[in-house]
Formats: structure tokens, sequence, C-alpha cells
């Protein structure tokens, strides 16, 4: 057993020695030191494992050499004072403090981590509490042990909330999604309630302004803007009025059904009818038209608002400056040249219970309640075949364009029967708007450059006396702010539209929420496939390069 009285420390370089003679010590082995440095007063230092090893070795081969009797030193531990590394993450939105506990040398208290922190110019968000916990849990570590945690957080902006236009009445197409329930708890898909109508006075329609957004920070003190919410306008339309006391809200100023607008409500007559047939001819009504019956073969009916029929739409053809609203179901049939007898455009959104072999065109979105069969369908926003948790939902040959997303619980048929959709068409309509914004941009930004020349060149005007320089000069000046203005709002209308264009198939896609059969022809964007099997629950997607079948997992 080595004495400790052999032990020396090296104050200077914080390092503890061991003075050995080779011809003595030679077989000394690497336990022996590992011992007597923990039975010493040193035992917190870092023992200097590798460096001891290599000193041994050295000590037999010294031996055998002439100076075998020479007392030689050799570090065998070192004392290490405790540090802190700051790591500031890339976003600049966090700090993560690392402190590594003290082996025998000082440790690290408030001041040394504030010291850090200012070397860093960290200045906002720091955590103090969580920075007393981690200094606490440092005071009681083991030695050489690294402790981590977050000590300062920047705070993200928060985005104000666009204005929003509430609406305060129902309209048709929300009394078929939900028809009267039975004192059994069955749903009589006959009876649809009454009709639904607003009177003189009802309040219709409701705006909330915009939310400005709270600016946000990071740890070393940038501000981080927020977006501000976008405005919209609330317009009354026909048969509505802003309330005196409130310009946000919308009151009917005569009785009707009420008519979704872009920026408001209007309030339509209603014209009722039993049925449409021959005896009827041909229905043609500024308003809003309700049948209680059917729309029999060859009729045709138009309205200004929305077209409700309680039963069944028999090839055919409806146009509504509205919604389109169908109880029970469209039934058409197929020419010789393949076009259909059935066909619903809509304004708004098209409703029906099934379709099968009809032409359904809306600006908004189409649902379908059991089945789409055979139908050519051209939807503004959104195709959903099914209702949420049911069983029937089948969208079955035919060809779908659709502007967003689409969504069934089967699609196509077991049979394979071949089916075709298209979904995201929406891109081609951002296309064009980012390319207009960008010419208007260019044109933009010529005129500035015209009318800075002209600044200049009216300010050199020797031919005009100093008053009629300085008119021209304000006349540019005042052509040049506007020419900005014009500018500014085209360079942002440009960046939304390139951010919506980005972003765009994220949020596009084709789902079957039971099955996805074979011979579907799917396309998103460019990319297209056809599926060859059966699928179950299935989200078809474009990911950029091609299109890909994830399975939907409950």
């Amino acid at each position: 057993m080595i004495a400790t009285d052999l032990l020396y420390f090296d104050h200077e370089h914080q390092l503890l020695c061991v003075d050995l003679i080779p011809e003595r010590h030679a077989l000394v082995e690497l336990h022996e030191l590992q011992q007597l440095h923990l039975s010493s007063q040193y035992r917190e230092f870092a023992f200097l494992d590798h460096d001891v090893r290599k000193a041994l070795q050295l000590l037999k081969h010294q031996a055998k050499g002439a100076n075998k009797g020479q007392s030689q030193r050799i570090p065998i531990a070192q004392q290490i004072d405790g540090s802190c590394q700051l790591s500031l993450s890339t976003d600049k939105m966090q700090v993560t403090a690392t402190l590594t506990c003290p082996q025998g040398g000082s440790k690290i208290g408030f001041a040394e981590l504030v010291q850090e922190l200012q070397r860093l110019a960290i200045k906002n968000g720091l955590l103090s509490n969580n920075i007393n916990a981690l200094l606490a849990k440092a005071e009681h570590g083991t030695p050489g042990e690294s402790i981590s945690a977050t000590i300062a957080k920047g705070k993200p902006p928060v985005h104000g909330k666009d204005a929003k236009l509430e609406r305060l009445v129902k309209l048709s197409r929300e009394r078929l999604l939900k028809p009267k329930v039975l004192d059994n708890g069955k749903v009589n898909m006959r009876d649809l309630g009454e009709i639904i109508t607003v009177s003189n006075g009802d309040e219709v329609m409701r705006k909330h302004e915009p939310r400005p957004g709270i600016d946000g920070y990071n740890v070393i003190g940038e501000v981080l803007k927020a977006k501000p919410g976008k405005d919209r306008k609330l317009k009354a339309g026909k048969g509505t009025i802003a309330a005196q006391q409130d310009h946000n809200l919308l009151l009917a100023t005569t009785d009707g059904q009420p008519k979704e607008t872009k920026d408001g409500l209007e309030i339509v007559e209603v014209l009722t009818l039993k049925n449409v047939d021959v005896g009827t001819g041909h229905i043609q009504y500024h308003g809003a038209i309700v049948i209680q019956g059917n729309i029999e073969e060859d009729m045709e009916v138009t309205a200004g608002g929305d077209i409700t029929v309680n039963g069944f739409v028999d090839n055919a053809t409806l146009k509504a400056g509205g919604d389109i609203i169908v109880a029970k179901g469209v039934i058409g049939r197929q020419r010789p040249d393949e076009s259909l007898t059935t066909t619903l455009e809509a304004q708004g959104q098209i409703h029906v219970s099934f379709a099968q072999y009809a032409t359904l065109k809306s600006a908004g979105d189409i649902h379908v309640q059991t089945q789409l069969i055979h139908c050519h369908t051209h939807c503004g926003d959104n195709l959903t075949v099914g209702v949420a948790n049911g069983k029937k939902g089948d969208l079955v040959g035919g060809r779908a364009v659709v502007i967003h997303s689409l969504s069934s619980i089967n699609l196509g048929s077991r049979a394979a029967t071949q089916s075709s959709v298209r979904a995201g068409a929406g891109i081609t309509r951002l296309r064009h708007a980012a390319k207009e914004y960008q010419q208007r941009e260019q044109a933009l930004l010529a005129q500035s450059y015209k009318l800075r020349q002209a600044i200049n060149k009216a300010t050199m005007a020797n031919d005009k006396s100093d008053e009629e320089r300085k008119k021209l000069v304000e006349q540019f000046t005042l052509a040049q702010q506007q020419n900005s203005a014009k500018l500014s709002e085209a360079q942002l209308l440009l960046a939304e539209t390139e951010e919506r264009i980005e972003s765009f198939f994220s949020r596009v896609s084709i789902s079957a929420s039971h099955s996805l059969f074979p011979q579907v022809e799917m396309e998103i964007g460019l990319q297209s496939l056809t599926t060859d099997r059966e699928y179950g629950p299935s989200k078809v997607s474009n990911d950029g390069n091609h299109l890909k079948i994830d399975a939907i997992t409950s």
C-alpha cells in the first residue's frame, strides 16, 4: 500500500501528484493509485485514468535505466472547477444551461450564471424558478455530473384574429341536415320541420371586429411583430339594414328567407309550390323557392335565392343564386353523347340525399348524404359524401373536380367501376392571382421609377420659377406616395398568395374513411395515380413529387 505522505498537491496547476521511485515502485498497479486517490482528502478530484496508465508504463521502463533511483512526480488527479455552458436555440427563442458539478473545485453560483447570460446578451424571458432549481440540483450533484435545464424562453407573437361574420339565423340547408327526431329516437327524414324564414326586425348577422394581435420577443430582446387580424366588410344586402346603434349588426327589414352573400346576408321573398310539373310549367323567381313535393321530368326551376325541394328531382334543371337543397334524391340518366339529363347549378352550396346520373355545379361545398353515382361534379370548395359516423357514403363512377378536398366513406366500388376524382383544382386560380399581382407590382415599380425621375427633373427645371418648381415637385411627390401605397398593397397580396400556394397541397386530400376500391383515378396538382387494389380507410395526398396513400388510423 502506498502511503498518503507521497501525495503532493500542485496548487499552480491544480494537480494531485504522487512521488514514486522507479526501482521501488515499478510494480505499482493502477488500482493502487485509484485507492490512494479515494482514501485521500482529494477524493473529489477527477482521476486522470489515461495519463496514469501511461505514467506507470514509463515508470517500469525507467526502473531499468540509469535514473531508476530518482523520484518521479506523477499527476494522478485534477482539481476541476464547476462549469456553465449556455446553448441558444437557432430561432433565439430558448436558452438551455448545462451546469457541470465541480470535481474538487469551486461551484457555479448565480453570479457566474448571470455572467454567462450577459456574455450571450440574453435580456428577456429568464425563468427564475428554473434557474433556482438548476442551481439547487447542481449544489447536491455528484462530482463531474452535468445537469441541464431551460432557463430562458422567448414569447412568440400572438397573431391577431380576422374579423368574423356570425350568422344569427339558420339557412335552408341546415334544415336538411337536421331532420325531425321522433319521441322514440328515430329520425323522420320526411319531416324537416318548418320552412326557415325571418321576420322584419330580426337580428340576422353580426360582425366581430378583428383583433390586432400581441407582439412577442426572443431571448435577446428582439421584438417579434404580430400579424394583425384582417378586417372584412359587413354589407347590408337586400332586405337588411345596419342597426342604428350598432353598425356591426344587421337587421331584417322584411319577412322572407335568409340568403348568404360574400359580405353579409340578404332576405329574399319565398315562393312556395306543391310540385313543379307540366301543370305549373317552368318556374323562374327572383327570390327563394320552396317545393313541398317533387320536380318532375324536363322541368326547369330558376331562383335568385335558395331552391328547397322536399321530394325528388327527376330529370330536371335547377339553377339557384343561393343554395340548392333536395331532401330526397336527384335522379337523371345518361344520353347517348354521355351528357346527363339532370343539372343542379348553385352559386352557394348543394345539399342532397343522393344523386345519380346528374351534373352538380356549385360555387361552395357539396354535401351528399348517401350516394353519388355516375355524376359529373364541379365543386367550388369541398365535396363530402356521407355523414359523420354514417355507414353510407359512396362515390362511384363519373368524375368529380374539387377546388379543395374530397371526403367519402367509400370511393369507387368492389366491382372496379372506373371513377375519376381531381382535388386541389384551386391551385390554378391562386397561380393566376399570383401572376396578376406580379404584373401589377412590376407596373407600379416602373411607375415609381418614372415619378422619381420626374421629381428630379422638376427640381432642376431652370425654365421654371421657384413657385412652379415647388408646385410640380408637390404634384409628383403626391403621385409617388399614392403609387407607393398601391405598390405596398400589391406586394402584400403577392406575398400572401405565394404563401397560400406554398402551403396549398398540405391542406388538400382525397379520403375514404372505410374503403378505397380499384380503378379510381385520382389527381392532385400535377401528380396522379390509379388504384389497382382495394384499400381500407385511406387518405391520399400530394407530397410534392407524387401521390401517396396513407392508412387512416382511428
